[in-house]
């Protein structure tokens, strides 16, 4: 079972638009909670905007995806959702995928969430270049020198997207088998964002 999250605002009217926050995948991956990969690891769907998030691990307490969603994240991200996680939503799409979405008070608050995940993905790539030349050689030292960074390497950046602007974007990903479940359940969750034309 993989586990995704998905956190955005909508003021309730359809011509407002959908905002929420995707994340681009790195092509390689150089620290994996705790071991550092210095040749790099190819990552799942490299290159490609996705949602955050991963697998649920069988080590993993009972079936709380929730919370391997809000894990994940932190993981990948460095910014902690545990504080909302009473009020995030869980959607499961057969039995490989599930979803768990937090919908934000404001617009103003997605964008700060955005605003704290930057700099832990620059902190991220920092790492990574550091890692993947040998300048940093242990756990550590990575963590010492770059306090912000996610204990994953797996993202480059975080974006903004809204339904209005990057539904070609959001349509594109049913092209591909490493992103197909996220154009799903975005059109099945959110589908009168992405059908009305303006």
């Amino acid at each position: 079972m993989q586990v995704y999250v998905l956190v955005y605002f909508h003021s309730g009217e359809v011509k407002d638009g959908l905002q929420f926050l995707v994340t681009k995948k790195r092509e390689l991956g150089y620290f994996f909670e705790g071991a550092l990969v210095p040749k790099g690891k190819k990552l799942n769907s490299a290159g490609a905007y996705v949602l955050p998030g991963g697998k649920h691990e069988v080590s993993d307490q009972g079936k709380d995806l929730t919370g391997d969603g809000v894990r994940e994240f932190l993981e990948e991200t460095g910014y902690d959702l545990a504080y909302a996680k009473s009020e995030m939503f869980l959607t499961t799409r057969g039995k490989s995928h599930a979803f768990a979405t937090l919908q934000v008070e404001s617009l103003d608050k997605l964008k700060a969430i955005k605003q704290a995940i930057d700099p832990c993905l620059v902190e991220g790539n920092q790492a990574a270049a550091k890692v993947k030349d040998r300048t940093v050689d242990t756990w550590e030292d990575l963590k010492n020198s770059y306090p912000l960074c996610p204990t994953s390497n797996e993202l480059e950046s975080v974006d903004l997207w809204d339904s209005r602007l990057q539904r070609a974007e959001v349509m594109a990903w049913k092209n591909s088998t490493a992103t197909d479940w996220f154009h799903n359940f975005m059109i099945k969750e959110f589908a009168q964002f992405f059908t009305q034309q303006k």
